[in-house]
């Protein structure tokens, strides 16, 4: 399905219409759903990705970014208590916790 900013509803196809400078791609596994989203500048686009919502969230489970046609690969990092920089890892994430103190570093 495909919604963006309209919240408008489509099917994927070949035929799809997804010429836009910025594109954020979601897959949330426990519904099935894959959205995208046409974010309006990339300080949006980091902000969805670091929101409570974005790619740290238990129930994303994985998000992809696009910016001028090109795949743009990204780390979440964050800082534990101690101030140590930490990378945040996906695949290794339990539960429902989320890191706090989120930052975005392009690949």
């Amino acid at each position: 399905m495909l919604w963006d900013n309209e919240v408008r509803c489509e099917r994927l196809t070949p035929q799809l219409d997804l010429e836009a400078e910025i594109i954020r791609f979601e897959c949330i596994g426990h519904h099935p759903i894959s959205l995208i989203f046409f974010p309006d500048s990339m300080d949006d686009l980091e902000a969805a990705i670091l929101s409570g919502a974005g790619y740290c969230n238990p129930f994303t489970t994985t998000m992809c970014a696009f910016v001028n046609g090109q795949l743009r690969r990204f780390q979440c990092l964050y800082r534990d208590d101690n101030g140590c920089e930490f990378a945040f890892d996906k695949k290794a994430q339990h539960g429902f916790g989320m890191p706090s103190d989120r930052v975005l570093r392009w690949l």
